[in-house]
């Protein structure tokens, strides 16, 4: 099983957030931890891209809905951009993709 990879680029107009790898439930724990770091900061905008990810589960869906909330409270957004077709069926499934601004 592949891991999930978390890369954080940081400028002054947004936060961009590479997922990498596989959204499992066992990489859940860690993702939580990296998004509530960026909690913190109050961002005005997060791009999520998930071009490298292969795979997500429920519960790494959760910890998403999780931020976007925290971020969306604080008055910023969160984008997800360029999900594999799984990934997108995922959210569609779980009738997500209203709740997330789905970016190609």
């Amino acid at each position: 099983m592949a891991s999930l990879n978390i890369e954080i680029d940081e400028n002054p107009t947004e936060i961009i957030v590479r997922l990498i790898g596989e959204g499992s439930t066992c990489e859940a724990d860690r993702l939580q931890l990296s998004l509530t770091r960026l909690m913190a900061v109050r961002p005005r905008l997060v791009v999520s891209d998930m071009a490298g990810l292969l795979f997500v589960t429920s519960l790494a869906i959760g910890v998403l809905v999780q931020f976007r909330r925290a971020i969306a409270r604080s008055g910023g957004r969160i984008q997800l951009a360029h999900l594999q077709p799984g990934v997108l069926e995922a959210f569609q499934n779980a009738r997500l993709d209203s709740l997330f601004e789905i970016t190609n």
